[in-house]
Formats: structure tokens, sequence, C-alpha cells
């Protein structure tokens, strides 16, 4: 019976290692799957793209406030 008992034992040590490398494996896929639609999303020029789009929107908007329009590139013109 003892022998059996760490048949048992080894045989569910190496599940569980198997089961971690898998764990791992699929959490490192993950991040590159992430990585791949954020870097999709924002394109090769990274954040300086829609750094450039948001004062276009901004300027877009109507308003009766000049205060808006007295600003470009984050500075008072």
């Amino acid at each position: 019976m003892c022998g059996y008992l760490k048949g048992v034992v080894d045989s569910n040590e190496k599940l569980i290692k198997l089961f971690t490398r898998a764990l791992y494996i699929i959490s490192f896929i993950a991040i590159i799957a992430v990585g791949a639609v954020i870097f999709g999303a924002i394109g090769k020029d990274g954040m300086h793209s829609v750094r450039q789009i948001i004062p276009d929107i901004v300027y877009a908007i109507p308003t009766d406030n000049h205060e808006v329009d007295t600003w470009q590139n984050g500075r008072k013109v």
C-alpha cells in the first residue's frame, strides 16, 4: 500500500508541475496578445498620434468660451 501511495503522490507532483508550467505559458501568451492589441490600437507612432488628434477634437467643439482657443499645444497663445 505504501508503494501505491508513493506512486500517487509522485504522479500528483508531476501533474502540479505540468499545470504550473502550462499556467506560465498561457500567462505569457496572454500578455503578448494584450500587447499586440494595444500596439494595434495605438499604431507604430505610439501615443504621438493620439496626442496630435486630441487638440483637433477640442478645437472642433463649438463653444461660447474663447478660453479654449487661447491654448495651443499646452501653452497659452
